[in-house]
């Protein structure tokens, strides 16, 4: 189920999470990991799972929006064409070949969020729009944003109605400031970009170089952001 209240549009399952979390910083440490260990090994596995695999991918992207993925646990570790899993204990982690893993397996602080400097890594065409097609690209922008001016990401959705009208307006400005970057992407299809800028409502825009962001259909606040670069 989707909530549209005014210029923005939500899932509902994100808010019940949301509306659930002031209560959960109150517990005891002690109770939030017990109850996170029941949760994983007992209720997920059992009762959340088996019916949650079997729906379409979308659907499964789509209902978790907003929330952090989950990642299997497993003690062993496995390579793939797109990088290695690295496994601490019962933690396991996607690594690239361009990120930093530390002694302990785990990803280097600055892995994702800045720029590499790295002359190998492509450069997208600016004056333009670019629809970003997975979280390879998401991570290709991260890794070149310091060859543009600005680096501007709208988060949008097939189901946000919201968002439609602004992608145009959303076009325009790209083709006016050809020595930025403008990046229009499917939560559905980069969730490493939902996750990394906890994007729970949409439209959502932000500058990636600085920072800046806000939640909303407003057209007015689009262009005073690129304004701003």
């Amino acid at each position: 189920m989707i909530i549209c209240l005014g210029p923005f549009c939500v899932p509902c399952w994100p808010i019940f999470f949301m509306l659930l979390q002031p209560f959960w910083k109150l517990l005891p440490e002690t109770w939030r990991t017990a109850i996170t260990k029941f949760w994983d090994e007992k209720i997920y596995p059992s009762l959340i799972h088996p019916w949650f695999s079997r729906l379409p991918e979308k659907v499964q992207k789509f209902m978790t929006i907003g929330l952090k993925k989950r990642k299997d646990n497993t003690n062993s570790c496995s390579s793939n064409k797109n990088g290695k899993v690295v496994c601490d204990g019962d933690t396991c982690r996607m690594v690239y070949d361009d990120e930093n893993v530390t002694s302990t397996g785990s990803v280097g602080v600055d892995a994702k969020k800045t720029d590499t400097g790295s002359s190998s890594v492509e450069k997208f065409k600016t004056g333009t729009m670019i629809q970003l097609k997975d979280d390879d690209e998401y991570h290709r922008v991260v890794q070149t944003q310091s060859s543009y001016d600005g680096v501007f990401l709208f988060f949008t959705g097939e189901w946000c109605a919201k968002c439609k009208p602004l992608i145009p307006v959303f076009e325009q400005l790209a083709g006016i400031n050809k020595n930025c970057l403008f990046c229009l992407i499917d939560v559905s299809e980069v969730p490493d970009a939902e996750e990394a800028h906890e994007v729970v409502a949409l439209p959502h825009f932000l500058e990636l170089k600085t920072g800046e962001h806000f939640v909303g259909a407003y057209e007015d606040k689009l262009r005073e952001l690129v304004e701003m670069k």
